[in-house]
């Protein structure tokens, strides 16, 4: 059933009854405020300025408020590496948002106010939700920032990624996430990285061939540290048979034993 004409009109005149509703300017000193629906999950509003710039023409900003807010319960530093800062830029170029100082804005004419100040409230809610990433993209950063806190701990220097244990049958199918040197001779300290059950699955398989080994050649000793992106999302039984045969296991975010745990590995 298609809308008459008459019905189109009077609807676009309901909508664009509410959305005015929702909007207020304010001035305060030195900057208009500008008040919008838009808010973050947490209720909070974004604060969106106007400022008219010295050369002609206005600034439609944040003033630093979006970053700020979200700093309260991230680590907004990480904006500025790997896939976050992939994502980030890629909202910026979408809705041609600039950033500076942890300002994001958009400088335009009179008559592109209006349009500009829902692109960049587009564009903060984008930004908002690089916060809340979907189950790939929390499984690719997990890598990324367990790897960062490695390098942290031991420097690139003291860390082997994709470490090939050679005295394992067909050690190349087997590949080791983490080997950290150590000084002690014929002692292998590894890290395994389990952000999901078919992970669980792989290093249960890769750790069982590890005790076998050790126990038939007797030539070298092993510990490991698994570290969990969310042990919630694996399967019981899958947790029951990877911790059976692991060494001492741990949250990533749980920074302060983390950091314990993996030094005690090389201790």
């Amino acid at each position: 059933m298609k809308l008459a004409e008459k019905q189109i009109k009077a609807l676009q005149e309901q909508l664009c009854r509410s959305f005015c509703a929702d909007i207020k300017i304010i001035r305060n000193a030195g900057s208009t405020l500008i008040e919008t629906p838009f808010s973050f999950p947490d209720g909070d509003s974004y604060q969106i300025y106007l400022n008219p710039l010295a050369r002609g023409g206005f600034r439609v900003s944040d003033g630093g408020h979006t970053l700020m807010h979200l700093s309260y319960e991230n680590d907004i530093d990480k904006f500025n590496d790997g896939n976050r800062k992939i994502l980030l830029e890629n909202i910026k170029n979408e809705f041609d948002v600039k950033s500076e100082d942890g300002e994001f804005f958009v400088d335009c004419t009179a008559e592109e106010i209006a349009k500009h100040v829902f692109k960049l409230g587009q564009a903060l809610t984008k930004i908002s939700d690089i916060t809340f990433l979907n189950k790939a993209r929390v499984q690719s950063t997990f890598y990324e920032d367990l790897r960062e806190q490695l390098i942290k701990i031991f420097s690139v220097a003291n860390i082997e990624e994709d470490y090939i244990f050679d005295k394992l049958a067909n050690a190349k199918d087997y590949p080791i996430d983490y080997k950290l040197s150590t000084e002690r001779e014929r002692y292998y300290p590894f890290i395994f990285a389990v952000h999901n059950s078919d992970k669980a699955q792989q290093t249960t398989i890769i750790l069982e061939r590890l005790l076998r080994t050790q126990q038939d050649k007797k030539d070298f000793e092993f510990n490991s540290l698994i570290v969990f992106n969310d042990m919630n999302t694996i399967g019981g039984a899958k947790i029951k048979r990877l911790i059976n045969v692991a060494g001492p296991s741990v949250s990533l975010d749980d920074k302060e034993n983390f950091n314990r745990k993996a030094k005690q590995l090389i201790a």
